[in-house]
């Protein structure tokens, strides 16, 4: 596939920064499954975070094709610091399509610097694949809502600063019923588990979270009630690109 010359550009950057800063330490990440974070701050500053965030709002402001070489390049050097590339991907893409102009501003800017680190939180106990069984819920409560309920082998769970967190708001109506809150760490009720021990990618740390009668504002609600499994899924459409590069460098590596 010919490239374009700021395509081309993009992959060599990259390539020339995975084989200096990320091969190199490669293999002890994986052997003490460390959260490499100057990593990814370094990874901030060459604007490696956001590749299809529009440069108004802090990213590359570059297409899909862009962030699959990235994803092929980081993923070249140690796939774990590609999956945190494509989790910042796809929290971005959701704030930017659905966000209001305050979540933007909590949110979009520091997870692009590295300031924040963000988890995407689908899977349960029930519901892996078949997104639909999930069972962490979301009620009202006056002007907000309560969140009870837990997530599994969630991409950042022990590190997170928050969480984008698929519930039920309404147990009637299906995959019509889920919604998306944004859940800080620091509200009380909000627990992660212990990181698990994989056999692979061991530096991207994997845990559990779990949410015990957590109050929400309002303003916790990331787009329209209702509508939260058909923005997490169109999301990951993306996301599913990412991962095939991602999957690309690490059999060119």
């Amino acid at each position: 596939m010919p490239l374009s010359q700021e395509h081309e550009q993009v992959r060599d950057m990259v390539r020339r920064f995975a084989d200096a800063e990320i091969r190199p330490i490669a293999e002890s990440l994986d052997a003490e499954e460390r959260f490499p974070g100057e990593l990814y701050e370094q990874m901030a500053e060459l604007g490696l975070f956001g590749i299809g965030v529009p440069a108004e709002l802090g990213g590359a402001g570059m297409d899909t094709l862009a962030y699959a070489l990235v994803m092929e390049e980081l993923s070249r050097g140690y796939a774990s610091v590609a999956d945190q590339c494509g989790l910042v991907e796809l929290i971005a893409t959701l704030l930017i399509e659905h966000g209001t102009p305050e979540q933007r501003a909590r949110y979009l800017g520091p997870i692009l610097k590295a300031e924040l680190r963000p988890a995407y939180a689908i899977t349960e106990a029930e519901a892996g694949t078949d997104v639909a069984g999930i069972r962490t819920t979301a009620a009202r409560d006056g002007d907000g809502w309560r969140l009870t309920g837990s997530k599994l082998w969630i991409h950042n769970a022990p590190v997170c600063d928050f969480a984008v967190v698929l519930v039920r708001t309404d147990k009637e109506a299906g995959r019509r019923g889920m919604s998306i809150f944004i859940v800080d760490r620091d509200q009380p009720g909000f627990a992660a588990g212990p990181k698990e021990h994989k056999m692979g990618q061991r530096a991207s740390p994997v845990g559990a979270l779990s949410f015990d009668d957590i109050r929400l504002g309002g303003d916790a609600l990331l787009g329209q009630e209702g509508r939260g499994f058909h923005m997490m899924m169109s999301v990951l459409d993306k996301g599913r690109i990412g991962i095939a590069a991602l999957a690309v460098g690490i059999a060119q590596a």
